[in-house]
């Protein structure tokens, strides 16, 4: 038995909240019908005035007449008709899988509230193609809602562009509600009833916008004050001049980093950034001496002897990059980029141990050893980390020491170049450098390995390894 529940207009349309979302919906494919279409009753549509300009919530519905094409076939529907009643549209299209499957739900809202509601489906899709999709559907053939296609007055007024989408109309003719059909239930319904408001959320869509435009660019980047974690590539940037930027910003709370751009870099540069994670403790990563490329084309890693060609190898090898994370969520931005490097230039990279040839920093055997000791002429002390940075930048092979970082050391300026003189300060400090074989940690930044090609003649596997 259908229930009956008195009506009251509310005396205001109350205002609604923002909706919190924008897309709802999946799509279905259609095949090309195998049954036989049905036949649309006459024009959807029947109104001599033109549609008018868009409506919004507490605007009075003008007069219209429908016809509708089923429940009953053809029958014409004027505003007045619907009158004493809630009048809830439910807006779809033929493509709109999640349209199709909410239909049942409707159907028992119309029968649990009866006379007191009125559920229509309406859609701007032709006539024969709905009846078509009507004929194959099960869910739509046997349906009891009233169904109006081809529309052009209603979707005139109620300009969606995703569907479905509900709109409320009272039962004096005042829109109601412009709102998500997930917000069309029974709670919300009997609310309406007890209280004369439909308080729903409404569905916010813009005419005006651009789909199929990227999210950055659309509506001349309005969209960026939404973006929370992004990364890109750049290749080439206009008016850096050839001079590359790099900076890291932080979160001040969790000190994590939370932001990385670097401007106007070669390739090796970003991968020893994304490896080096901001961290001083794996500056040797800097040191071209403690990269090993294994890739096909090292040309592109290295800026050319010949200053002619740098230009044209600019144009080929430098890029920006950006990561960027907003939000509160713990993301490891290095962890990132070094996966979008890898990704984008098909490399493979870790830091492994490899036995090299390197320069040992240790006491002199033929001296007594005075660390510390004050050389004549131009010098400074700094602390042994800084010596041997500068020694790695001077020395034709990476130097290592076995000596505690406390230890100072002696730089002798050379008054010729006013540049440390490593050799000089080594000696006057009462130290050596030794050539030995050491496993030190290495950058191998190798081309990517693809599935079932020739194995590597060395033997050696080149995996993707992050630290």
């Amino acid at each position: 038995m259908k229930n009956s529940i008195p009506l009251a207009d509310p005396p205001r349309p109350a205002r609604q909240k923002p909706a919190r979302r924008l897309f709802t919906g999946r799509f279905l494919i259609l095949l090309p019908a195998l049954t036989l279409a049905l036949h649309a009753c006459g024009q959807p549509a029947l109104n001599p005035e033109p549609p008018g300009r868009r409506l919004q919530i507490g605007d009075t519905v003008p007069a219209f007449t429908l016809q509708v094409l089923r429940n009953p076939a053809g029958a014409a529907w004027r505003r007045d008709d619907l009158a004493g009643r809630l009048l809830i549209l439910d807006f779809w299209n033929t493509h709109c899988l999640s349209c199709i499957e909410a239909i049942p739900r409707l159907e028992r809202l119309q029968q649990q509230f009866g006379d007191s509601i009125r559920v229509v489906m309406v859609t701007r899709d032709a006539p024969d193609e709905v009846a078509r999709l009507v004929q194959r559907i099960g869910l739509l053939r046997q349906s009891t809602l009233p169904l109006v296609a081809g529309d052009t007055l209603l979707s005139a007024w109620f300009p969606f562009t995703t569907f479905p989408s509900h709109v409320w109309i009272s039962p004096r003719g005042v829109v109601l509600a412009i709102t998500e059909a997930d917000n069309t239930h029974e709670a919300s319904i009997r609310r309406y009833f007890r209280t004369g408001e439909a308080s729903l959320s409404l569905k916010q869509e813009d005419p005006a916008f651009e789909y199929g435009a990227s999210l950055l660019q659309e509506g001349h980047g309005r969209q960026l004050k939404y973006l929370r974690l992004y990364s890109y590539f750049m290749k080439g940037v206009e008016g850096v001049n050839g001079q590359g930027d790099l900076g890291f910003e932080k979160d001040p709370r969790s000190g994590r980093v939370r932001r990385i751009y670097i401007t106007g870099m070669p390739i090796q540069f970003l991968i020893q950034i994304a490896y080096a994670q901001n961290d001083p403790a794996r500056d040797f990563l800097f040191d071209p001496k403690r990269n090993v490329l294994e890739v096909s084309d090292p040309d592109r890693f290295r800026y050319p002897a010949d200053r002619s060609r740098l230009a044209a190898w600019r144009d080929r090898n430098i890029y920006s990059y950006e990561a960027c994370n907003r939000d509160t969520c713990p993301v490891d931005l290095f962890r990132r980029m070094r996966q979008d490097l890898l990704d984008y230039f098909g490399l493979q990279a870790s830091i492994r141990l490899r036995q090299t040839v390197c320069l040992l920093l240790c006491p002199d055997s033929l001296c007594t050893p005075q660390p510390g000791a004050v050389p004549a002429g131009p010098h400074r002390t700094m602390n042994l980390t800084r010596f041997l940075n500068m020694a790695n930048a001077l020395a034709p092979l990476p130097v290592v020491t076995n000596l505690p970082a406390g230890v100072a050391a002696t730089v002798v300026d050379d008054p010729a170049t006013g540049n440390g003189d490593l050799f000089g300060s080594v000696q006057a400090s009462g130290w050596k450098l030794v050539p030995v074989r050491r496993d030190l940690p290495m950058l191998v930044i190798s081309d990517r390995r693809v599935e079932g090609t020739t194995p590597d003649p060395t033997g050696q596997s080149y995996q993707a390894r992050v630290p």
